[in-house]
């Protein structure tokens, strides 16, 4: 049972509050601020409700020392909007001004519990968003998509989201809507590529009971679902045709007809469309409908693959590392200088997918030791490509001469490497050759030359 303290020396007040929520709440008064900071040190409230006029001082003064670690709503018989916007300043949640009626306090504490509900649930999400998609990142790309990711969340201007496969955009759609203006409010899914073209078009826009055979009921679709939020049109490009110019008026006119419905049910949605795919090309062969095109590319980000921004690849690594370690009960490993480079000159098709599963892949069959090796790293890159290799130079298929040496001084230079503990002049030492060079060769490799 959710605890809440109310600070009053009103009577009345105690009454009203007794009678409005005993039955659901454990409820605990005070008079005045002395006893109240002895009550707050004695014991944790979900809630105060926190009176400005006390006997021995100012309800304000109160609320500055307590700050936001705990969550007040403020009230009183002398409401004015400074008063409003300083109890805000100091940290209030709310504030409610008297004369109080049951009705009244009961509305107030079931918003206030909503809301902070709400925010655990968005807070929760955030969490797991970036526990998927860690943002970290050192290239001028990845701090570019942190400032758009921004820049776009505090609008709701259609958003269309672009990159290769494994990128993450489902997931940089989410952290757009749940760290946006619209996170207090509905997100909804759906994968244009996975559902039957048929059937899509109820999933959209809903339809009314015996609109066809099996409607049983009325049933709300995605836009009417996500009223006031978010609705995310995942592989959008593989929209069919048909439906794509009932998209683009129910985007125009703010309005969906549910199927077996002649009234129209207004909507307020913003649209986030991801896809894989060059959609001006799909345009440009009439895959894809040119008026719809430019209403979802308002706001276009772009994520650019792994390969094309490793500086990421080692800060991104590292996060999963520590992640997975925690995860598995482990202790902490740290990757040997060999194995950091083995990672950063992998060109990673699957892209931070690929390279999240690879570093799960380390952790789960690490057996001895503190430090990651280059043969761990490639033992979990080829694990179950029927590759007998546990290094390989190529992925299982004949590849160009130049491709098969270019990999194998990678492979052996690393190896050199990971043998002197990342010692740069032992390990030149050993080929022969001069550290400027060795540096020279691992800088090539870096860059994927």
């Amino acid at each position: 049972m959710k605890k809440i303290l109310v600070v009053d020396d009103d009577y009345g007040v105690k009454n009203l509050f007794l009678e409005a929520l005993q039955e659901s709440f454990s409820l605990s008064f005070t008079g005045t601020v002395e006893e109240t900071r002895n009550k707050l040190a004695e014991e944790n409230f979900d809630l105060v409700f926190l009176d400005v006029k006390l006997p021995d001082g100012d309800g304000l003064k109160l609320l500055e020392e307590i700050g936001k670690d705990v969550t007040v709503c403020v009230i009183t018989g002398f409401g004015t909007i400074g008063m409003a916007v300083k109890a805000m300043k100091l940290g209030a949640y709310d504030f409610l001004e008297k004369p109080l009626s049951i009705e009244k306090i009961r509305v107030v504490v079931d918003n206030i519990f909503n809301k902070i509900e709400k925010e655990e649930t968005i807070m929760r999400l955030l969490e797991e968003i970036k526990k998927e998609f860690p943002f970290v990142g050192k290239s001028e790309a990845y701090h570019e998509m942190v400032e758009k990711i921004k820049m776009y969340s505090e609008c709701s201007a259609p958003l269309l989201i672009t990159g290769e496969t494994g990128v993450g955009k489902d997931l940089v759609a989410r952290l757009v809507h749940f760290t946006g203006i619209r996170k207090n409010y509905p997100f909804e899914y759906i994968n244009c590529a996975s559902i039957p073209k048929d059937l899509l078009e109820s999933e959209l826009f809903g339809f009314r009971k015996g609109a066809f055979t099996g409607a049983t009921r009325d049933r709300k679709g995605k836009f009417e679902l996500a009223n006031r939020g978010t609705l995310l049109l995942n592989e959008v490009c593989d929209m069919p045709p048909e439906l794509q110019a009932k998209i683009l008026d129910a985007l125009e006119n703010k309005e969906v007809f549910p199927l077996g419905s002649e009234r129209s049910v207004k909507i307020d949605v913003r649209i986030i469309s991801i896809t894989n795919k060059n959609i001006e090309q799909e345009v440009r062969e009439g895959r894809f409908r040119k008026d719809l095109f430019y209403r979802l590319n308002v706001l276009r980000l772009h994520i650019p693959p792994l390969r094309e921004r490793k500086e990421d690849i080692e800060p991104i690594a590292l996060y999963y590392l520590r992640n997975f370690c925690e995860e598995n009960n482990k202790p902490y490993y740290e990757f040997s200088p060999g194995a950091l480079y083995y990672l950063s000159s992998y060109h990673f098709p699957g892209n931070v997918r690929e390279l999240r599963n690879i570093i799960e892949k380390i952790v789960i069959m690490k057996k001895k030791g503190a430090v990651v090796t280059v043969d761990e790293v490639s033992e979990a890159m080829y694990s179950g490509t029927g590759s007998t290799s546990r290094v390989s130079f190529y992925d299982g298929e004949i590849i160009p001469w130049k491709d098969a040496l270019r990999n194998f001084k990678r492979d052996y230079i690393l190896r050199c490497l990971e043998s002197t503990g990342g010692n740069i002049t032992l390990a030149a030492k050993k080929l022969g050759i001069h550290r400027v060079h060795l540096h020279r060769l691992l800088k090539e490799i870096e860059e994927g030359k």
